[in-house]
């Protein structure tokens, strides 16, 4: 049935449960009988009735909706296993452990969407997004579409795209084209040692800079990292890169550095720390000197007290 025009006023677009592609989209995922699963932003239950059926018996999903009228609707589907949660998709708590998401996110808040996830940890994650964004996240290094959020993801996870998401798989019908994406995160642990406040600053610094070389475009974070220039230097060094341009460094590339700045900031940390620690005991030991040497001594008292 057709969206009305107050749905269509709000830019929502609502996959056909029935579409061929919608149900090539779920079988992508490969779910599993038992496992665990997210649909951020289910609107009317087009992927999660099919999502409870693929992982059944014993499944569970984790069905995210703001809309009012739309979670009330996700709760009649009465699907073993559903769980239906009304609520900011950036902010409500999310299942762990977390086996896969498979979801028709909302398009503005995508990249949020995806930080959240990797910072929350999840085995893979099946998605529709927006052409345009597809791109950039599979970008390669020296390509137009390589840029701050391709480096981001790439740092942490493997993107692939699979498929073309036909505009007629929608209601109401988009303008923009969208795509199936996967997601799989790194082994391991990627971001150890990398502070996140840290590679904010280089990448902001880099991408403000990136018709510059590394060395020009890098070189004022001295002042905001409150490290000495040689430490950029030597950062830059470990990847070749004083010479190089923002879009001539690969993801891994870019966590060598920020990784190499964030050890060098939390050692400036930790001396600052330890000056002003030192700083403090002087000025105790100082304090306790000076009153000692106010206090009345015995012989003095004794000396009194004959008198």
């Amino acid at each position: 049935m057709p969206t009305d025009a107050d749905t269509r006023s709000k830019g929502a677009h609502y996959l056909d449960a029935d579409h061929h592609a919608v149900v090539e989209f779920v079988k992508a995922a490969a779910l599993k009988p038992g496992e665990t699963v997210l649909d951020a932003g289910a609107g009317r239950g087009a992927l999660t009735g099919r999502i409870c059926d693929a992982v059944a018996p014993g499944g569970t999903v984790v069905a995210v909706e703001t809309q009012q009228d739309l979670v009330f609707r996700l709760k009649r589907l009465a699907k073993p296993g559903l769980q239906v949660i009304q609520g900011d998709i950036l902010a409500v708590r999310l299942p762990v452990p977390l086996d896969a998401v498979v979801a028709n996110p909302p398009y503005r808040i995508l990249p949020a969407i995806l930080r959240r996830l990797l910072a929350h940890g999840f085995g893979r994650a099946v998605l529709v997004v927006p052409l345009e964004l597809a791109e950039r996240l599979v970008a390669q290094p020296k390509s137009d579409n390589y840029g701050r959020l391709t480096i981001e993801i790439a740092m942490q996870a493997k993107v692939e795209r699979l498929f073309a998401m036909p505009k007629r798989a929608f209601d109401p019908v988009p303008a923009v084209a969208s795509v199936v994406i996967r997601v799989t995160p790194k082994p391991g642990r990627p971001m150890d040692g990398i502070d996140a406040k840290v590679l904010d600053h280089v990448l902001d610094a880099a991408w403000d800079g990136r018709t510059k070389t590394l060395r020009h475009a890098l070189s004022p974070l001295d002042k905001v990292l409150g490290v000495p220039p040689q430490d950029i230097s030597e950062a830059l060094a470990m990847v070749n890169g004083q010479e190089r341009r923002f879009t001539e460094v690969s993801p891994w590339e870019w966590s060598v550095v920020a990784k190499h700045l964030s050890a060098c900031t939390e050692a400036r940390k930790a001396a600052r720390t330890a000056v002003k620690d030192a700083r403090k005991e002087s000025e105790r030991v100082a304090r306790r000197e000076a009153d000692l040497a106010r206090a009345p001594k015995a012989d003095d008292v004794a000396d009194a007290d004959l008198n």
